[in-house]
């Protein structure tokens, strides 16, 4: 990589050093290491070389493009036909006897298959080279403006989505031929408009799926580099591709009958729908998009439902993976009012699946006496959808403020866990500085929600009757002030009516200390 980067600045100077490069790379690039025939640590290595040689010149297609604009006077040489003439030395060489190597994985011995791996390296960082080089110097037709290159990268990912398919272990070298084939999966949808010329569009799009779905229903984990595949052909999708990816998740979704399978399909379902929200931008992709939402965030919801809760620890990671998976997607949904119009209904259903999620938090939480992580992870995601409906949709909160104030109690309730502790505890703290921020969201709309507010100074109240440290105390007050300055005076008359008499005294001593708080000059 540095003698590359020598030869490139030097360039301009004295061709000779890359004109020599260049020529010891082809020399290199045989179709005897192509082939893999007979392959030993030293051309291994060459093969590393070479590889390391189109990873540094792919950095330089996409963020320092103008050295390869270089041109030496002197012998009247361009960089770019030189890099030209690499591609030429792999497609003569290299190409056709890699792609033959992957096609015939299943019939190489172990001394061949040791070496796939990095040949497969190799034809990714090189094939995404080629069609960086030729789209960015206008030098070639890319990949697709050759039949034979074409027809190679089609065999090649058909091969290589039957490595990644592999479930039984059946070829030699099983985990690293499956790195390997993610990395050329995702290097391929870098260059996707290439890509999807070579194969096309639709029948990548469903081998990618078919592959990410496998990963979830079998192991129950995603793979990056394949997330990374899928959104970059969905980028270049359009509405009929998405339309057809739609139907793909949710036929599969409807033939499965079992609980624990159709958990893993959920998840499957949401994420490859979350990543569509986050990658799709054109009117009519999200209009498919927007077609199918509704399903998309009951299955959403579906994630957060007790009974998924009951099977699994509250602590075990796949349960934290499923709600954070459960939430992000909703969250998306409440904040893209393009792709789904929330009403009343909707909103009031989304809070009733978060006052669920909450109670059962709260068993755990009582059945430990203490937060816990994952306790407060999950109390955190719910503050955050809260929070989004009340930026967001205020007016549909409006129609259903009984709900609301249902889950603020629960949520407040949640936040006081612990108060019979002598020492503030970091996780709970934690919670109450959510909550917070949570009632400074809802003050903004005081004037439609003043009159709920003094049911949940009433929950304060009554807990700090029943005895509460001083530290405890002191992290309930941004809370308790971001209440009290919602009420009008006869909120506060109402409070002061309804509260027992030996409550008047703590309730006193949190109102004066919020009025030392309150603006005394002029404006």
């Amino acid at each position: 990589g540095a003698l590359l980067r020598v030869c490139i600045e030097k360039f301009e100077d004295d061709s000779g050093l890359m004109v020599t490069f260049i020529e010891t790379l082809g020399d290199i690039m045989s179709p005897k290491i192509g082939a893999m025939t007979n392959m030993d640590h030293m051309e291994l290595i060459k093969v590393k070389y070479t590889r390391l040689v189109f990873q540094k010149l792919n950095i330089f297609v996409r963020k320092q493009r103008h050295l390869l604009t270089k041109k030496n006077e002197q012998s009247g040489l361009k960089l770019q036909d030189l890099c030209k003439q690499l591609t030429g030395y792999f497609y003569g060489n290299m190409l056709n006897p890699i792609v033959k190597s992957i096609v015939r994985v299943e019939q190489l011995d172990t001394k061949e298959i040791s070496g796939l791996p990095e040949m497969i390296f190799l034809l990714s960082d090189a094939l995404r080279f080629w069609s960086c080089h030729d789209s960015c110097t206008s030098q070639g037709p890319g990949l697709a403006g050759d039949d034979m290159v074409s027809e190679n990268v089609s065999d090649a990912f058909t091969s290589i989505i039957s490595i990644l398919l592999d479930e039984g272990g059946q070829f030699l070298n099983a985990e690293a031929l499956k790195s390997a084939a993610s990395y050329f999966v995702c290097s391929m949808s870098v260059i996707a408009a290439d890509f999807c010329e070579c194969v096309t569009q639709g029948s990548a799009l469903t081998k990618i799926l078919n592959v990410m779905r496998q990963r979830f229903i079998s192991c129950g984990i995603q793979d990056a580099l394949i997330d990374a595949a899928f959104s970059g052909i969905i980028l270049l999708a359009g509405g009929r591709e998405i339309q057809m990816v739609n139907q793909f998740l949710l036929g599969n979704l409807s033939a499965v009958e079992k609980l624990s399978a159709r958990e893993r399909e959920i998840l499957f379902v949401v994420h490859c729908f979350q990543t569509m929200l986050l990658v799709v931008k054109g009117r009519e992709q999200r209009n498919e998009l927007s077609s199918v939402a509704p399903k998309m965030m009951l299955l959403a919801l579906e994630l957060l439902a007790p009974h998924y809760q009951k099977k699994d620890s509250i602590g075990s990671g796949i349960l934290l993976h499923r709600l954070d998976m459960g939430t992000q997607c909703i969250l998306h949904l409440i904040k893209m009012n393009d792709v789904l119009s929330l009403n009343s209904q909707d909103v009031s259903l989304i809070l009733c699946q978060v006052n669920a999620l909450l109670s059962q938090s709260q068993k755990h939480q009582d059945e430990f006496q203490c937060d816990t992580a994952a306790n407060v992870k999950t109390f955190t995601l719910c503050c955050t959808l809260v929070s989004s409906l009340l930026k967001q949709h205020p007016k549909q909160l409006y129609g259903c403020a009984s709900v609301l104030f249902c889950v603020l109690s629960t949520l407040w309730k949640h936040a006081m866990h612990g108060m019979h502790h002598q020492q503030v505890d970091i996780l709970a703290s934690q919670k109450r500085y959510e909550l917070t921020r949570v009632f400074e969201a809802l003050s903004i709309h005081k004037q439609v929600f003043k009159k709920h507010v003094v049911g949940l100074l009433l929950i304060l109240i009554d807990a700090l009757e029943k005895g509460v440290s001083p530290s405890i105390k002191q992290s309930l007050m941004p809370s308790a002030f971001s209440l009290i300055d919602m009420c009008s005076k006869y909120e506060l008359r109402q409070l002061n009516i309804l509260m027992s008499p030996n409550g008047r005294p703590f309730f006193s001593t949190i109102f004066e200390a919020y009025q030392k708080l309150q603006y005394k000059g002029q404006f």
